[in-house]
């Protein structure tokens, strides 16, 4: 079983959804900037996991579209680690003027906190713009280890046979390991997780609604549609509130699951 991935973050037709946000830093005063201004200058994408997967790939076909809409550079840098913790990390210390965004699945928005009382940064401190797409998580078998070709054909033989598949995922407390133990509780089995290492405006409410449009402009474009469908991604968009309150079901759900399932920074 492998839990793919989706940019952030609905049970058994998805089990379960990962999102994309750009968010950024609250401002302070003398961090302003005029919104007809933005922007004036390249502008910073940090996506906190490693480059070549979905969660990379999305923020840099936005990107390109925002570079060319904006006449700047938009450039994506990659700070992995800690669950993405550190990419968050780095852009809540950022200096908050809009330039400096991060493109993240919830790890390190909404899951985290729940794993970690002091991550380095506060979650609730960012300000979300837009959920930029859905890529629906994946329940793939070996089939030459297993015969089900159905989910209830495979959930009556875990049931049979307790702890003798295993559950790869893309490691202890991303995504796909939480959808992992949402399924056992959901269907009542047992895998043995088998994890690898892998695959509030910055400005004020102005400056971020500028940016929510933009990138919503960029997701009605035919050109990235099709490379979002290539993706198996699908397009999101939305306002501001909209990804706000994206994060906050983000944060109960996983928050129940991490309980249920004890699941430990360990």
């Amino acid at each position: 079983m492998r839990g793919a991935r989706t940019l952030s973050l609905a049970l058994v037709r998805r089990y379960a959804t990962a999102l994309a946000l750009l968010v950024v830093v609250p401002a302070t005063p003398d961090g302003a900037v005029s919104a007809e201004d933005y922007p004036d200058h390249p502008v910073k994408i940090v996506v906190p996991f490693a480059a070549g997967g979905t969660a990379d790939a999305i923020p840099r076909l936005v990107g390109d579209w925002l570079s060319r809409k904006w006449g700047q550079p938009v450039v994506i840098e990659n700070r992995t680690g800690a669950a993405g913790n550190i990419g968050a990390e780095f852009v809540y210390h950022s200096t908050p003027d809009g330039y400096t965004l991060l493109a993240s699945p919830p790890p390190p928005l909404v899951i985290n906190q729940n794993l970690c009382s002091k991550p380095g940064f506060d979650p609730g401190r960012f300000e979300p713009v837009i959920v930029m797409a859905h890529v629906p998580d994946a329940l793939i078998v070996n089939p030459g280890k297993l015969g089900a070709s159905t989910v209830p054909a495979f959930v009556d033989d875990l049931r049979k046979h307790p702890e003798n598949v295993g559950a790869a995922t893309q490691g202890n407390r991303t995504t796909s390991h939480l959808t992992a133990e949402l399924f056992q509780m959901m269907a009542k089995v047992t895998l043995r997780s088998i994890p690898y290492r892998g695959s509030a405006p910055a400005l004020q409410g102005l400056l971020a609604g500028e940016i929510n449009a933009a990138v919503n402009e960029a997701l009605r474009q035919a050109e990235v549609q099709e490379r979002l469908k290539k993706l198996s991604a699908e397009t999101f968009g939305g306002s501001a509130e909209e990804a706000a309150d994206h994060m906050r079901q983000g944060i109960r759900r996983w928050g129940d699951v991490i309980k249920a399932a004890t699941v430990s920074l360990q």
